[in-house]
């Protein structure tokens, strides 16, 4: 609705402006960082969510699981298998699905990615891998070591 009414707004600012003096471009110039975060929220949040996916790097020793992910820099979490009090798994019908690491957030915090910087969720995870069942099961005996 946000991105919709946001460009209605500035279409209808630019055809209505009067064109003759510099006042009639307030409207369209208001109207411009409210269309602006409206294609993010419509587009723009799942362009950078695949993108940080694509520069996204999961690794398991037999002591950690360790995510790299580098968009906007390079951050490394780290989850000490050993001490981790809870792992979660998600599958889908393909095969695919996430793990995360460590206690759920309590309801109603927003675990999934933020809508202004993808990646920031709280719970550290291996997101949207293949074969999870099979490494969920490497991480489970890697854990009774």
């Amino acid at each position: 609705m946000w991105g919709g009414f946001a460009i209605f707004w500035e279409f209808q600012a630019l055809t209505n402006a009067p064109k003759d003096n510099a006042a009639g471009w307030i409207g369209p110039l208001i109207g411009i960082p409210f269309v602006l975060f409206g294609l993010h929220f419509m587009f723009g949040r799942f362009v950078l969510d695949a993108r940080l996916r694509d520069r996204t790097e999961y690794a398991l020793t037999d002591r950690r699981a360790i995510i790299v992910s580098s968009l906007f820099g390079r951050r490394i979490r780290s989850v000490n298998l050993h001490t981790t009090s809870e792992m979660t798994i998600t599958e889908k019908a393909d095969g695919s699905g996430t793990i995360a690491f460590g206690a759920a957030p309590p309801y109603g915090w927003r675990t999934q990615n933020n809508l202004w910087s993808p990646g920031t969720s709280q719970q550290p995870a291996f997101e949207m891998i293949d074969n999870v069942r099979s490494v969920y099961s490497i991480i489970e005996s890697a854990k009774g070591r």
